[in-house]
């Protein structure tokens, strides 16, 4: 659930409770979420409020981000035809130079897996990214699934803007794909210096 609040609230809650909190700029505002169980505060923070969070707040945001996103949308391993699920995970890393634009491509190494998250780490605040599904690069892989190769399947963001240190993207709704199936993330680096980023992928392999 989520509730969303103005600042004196959401710090008060924040305070009093000793909550761990995220917190990303966009559009040159700062966007703070704070979890409490299954409950998420959100505040997108007033200009008049900046001064006191960032002294206050600011240098303790972002510590704890990984146990954030802990709750998995898989109520079991089992699913109801009786496969099971298994969590692989998958990293990259590279340079993507000033002011350019470069594919980060995953290719599925499994026969049937399902995918539901992305996770950035640091990023340049306010550079944007594309998430795509294409088909296998390969001619005959691909025609075995009845698609041409290298073909775009599916696009699930549009450039979506990331934050600095870690920027997780999960959806409750899993998309299935296939081995050989690419998974791109296509990063965009607003900037005029080069920057080394990771991508990290969360398969959940069907068997």
């Amino acid at each position: 659930m989520e509730i969303e609040l103005n600042y004196t609230d959401w710090k008060d809650n924040v305070t009093t409770k000793a909550l761990e909190h995220l917190s990303h700029t966009r559009d040159g505002q700062y966007h703070l979420i704070a979890m409490d169980g299954p409950v998420y505060y959100i505040c997108a923070l007033d200009q008049d409020d900046e001064a006191d969070y960032i002294s206050n707040l600011l240098p303790v945001a972002n510590h704890k981000v990984g146990s954030f996103y802990s709750r998995e949308p898989f109520a079991s391993k089992t699913l109801k035809d009786g496969k099971k699920l298994y969590r692989r995970k998958h990293g990259i890393k590279d340079t993507i130079p000033a002011n350019s634009t470069k594919e980060m491509i995953f290719t599925v190494p499994y026969a049937h897996t399902k995918i539901n998250k992305l996770e950035i780490i640091d990023a340049n605040p306010l550079d944007r990214i594309d998430l795509l599904i294409k088909s296998p690069i390969d001619a005959l892989t691909a025609a075995a699934y009845g698609m041409p190769a290298n073909y775009l399947l599916n696009q699930f963001a549009f450039d979506v803007v990331v934050s600095s240190l870690l920027y997780s993207d999960k959806s409750d709704y899993d998309a299935d794909i296939y081995a050989g199936f690419q998974v791109i993330c296509v990063y965009k680096n607003d900037t005029s210096a080069g920057k080394e980023v990771g991508f990290n992928l969360i398969y959940h392999e069907v068997v």
